[in-house]
């Protein structure tokens, strides 16, 4: 693992891929937003939001996708990775952050073993709060407390379907399922780079910024050493 400080910056030079971790109210829409503001040329796909726009159709397959997230059970592999690709393949973005994937081990082993991404051109990153459930669900009802800010503030994002019942599962989730897809993609040998610890995103804000954008296309002088 790769822990930010002052020495390291993320290379995203030669990256493709950036897939990013954390539990319910980290703040990952967040940290895409900063990295946009940072004059990063990204996609950023959520793939819940890819999942519930599909669902939104009038098909079998929106019926389908709408019986697993009525019991919040992951919608199974192959449509994931479907949805995920018809994504992919209307993307004119050099890099592509992915926030929600891969959530289970199943689907980690399905990137790392099947070639859909390159261990060379792929990043992690990691937002680190405590793991208690009270922390994501207080960080997530202040953002939705608060009326959307302009981008410049680097506003929080916020979905509908949050509530104390949905949080908790998503939450139980992350550390049961999405946590062990994490350390299968790492033991793979793709780079992992963890803010630290912090109760919220808000103090981590000047690092983000400081190590997305401190020479972030200049290969040769931005390190990701261990």
């Amino acid at each position: 693992m790769n822990n930010l400080n002052k020495e390291h910056c993320i290379d995203l030079s030669d990256c493709n891929f950036l897939f990013l971790f954390g539990p319910p109210g980290s703040g990952k829409n967040r940290v895409t937003k900063l990295i946009q503001k940072l004059g990063i040329d990204l996609d950023h796909i959520s793939i819940g939001d890819l999942l519930r726009e599909a669902a939104e159709q009038d098909n079998e397959r929106a019926r389908f996708i709408r019986d697993y997230q009525k019991i919040g059970e992951t919608v199974p592999l192959p449509i994931v990775v479907s949805e995920l690709s018809k994504r992919i393949t209307i993307c004119d973005k050099r890099l592509i952050v992915l926030d929600g994937f891969p959530r289970t081990l199943e689907q980690a082993m399905y990137l790392t073993e099947s070639g859909y991404v390159s261990l060379d051109t792929s990043r992690i990153f990691g937002i680190h709060i405590p793991k208690d459930l009270e922390t994501c669900w207080n960080n997530i009802e202040s953002a939705n407390s608060k009326k959307e800010e302009d981008d410049s503030n680097f506003s929080r994002g916020s979905r509908t379907d949050d509530n104390y019942k949905t949080v908790k599962h998503r939450h139980s989730k992350h550390f049961t399922e999405a946590v062990p897809a994490l350390n299968q993609m790492v033991r793979f040998g793709m780079p992992l780079y963890d803010t630290g610890s912090a109760t919220d995103t808000d103090p981590l804000i000047p690092d983000i910024i400081r190590y997305f954008g401190l020479k972030r296309f200049q290969k040769n002088e931005c390190a990701t050493n261990s």
